[in-house]
């Protein structure tokens, strides 16, 4: 009998990626605002091989750091066993509808953040 490592749908074959980074602060500003994710391995969200994602911090609009940190952690906290809140039982959400909605709640959420008067 073959074990759990071993059984693998057709067409499914796994091979090594190494992860890295790299950030530019462009020619014009002085700090970096983008923000980035990185989820693979053991840390990747359940049912998938990793979760990569990208924030840009918009320079030159006011607090581009502050909304591409709150995009990130937002991912994290839905995508991460430490952060997520544990779904009800059921039939599991697919991917893109499971990162669509994250998206969309993320989005909304910097957009209120943005909207309060310390933000200004």
């Amino acid at each position: 009998m073959a074990s759990q490592k071993e059984r693998r749908p057709a067409g499914r074959a796994r091979s090594a990626v190494t992860l890295g980074s790299l950030t530019d602060l462009g020619m014009k500003r002085s700090g970096n605002e983008d923000a980035y994710l990185a989820l693979a391995g053991a840390n990747a969200p359940a049912r998938s091989d990793a979760l990569l994602a990208v924030a840009d911090g918009m320079g030159g609009h006011l607090a581009g750091e502050v909304a591409s940190a709150m995009a990130i952690q937002g991912l994290v906290n839905r995508f991460t066993k430490d952060g997520r809140k544990e779904q009800a039982t059921g039939e599991p959400e697919p991917h893109a509808a499971r990162l669509q909605r994250a998206v969309q709640e993320i989005n909304s959420e910097v957009f209120r953040g943005a909207a309060r008067p310390e933000s200004k």
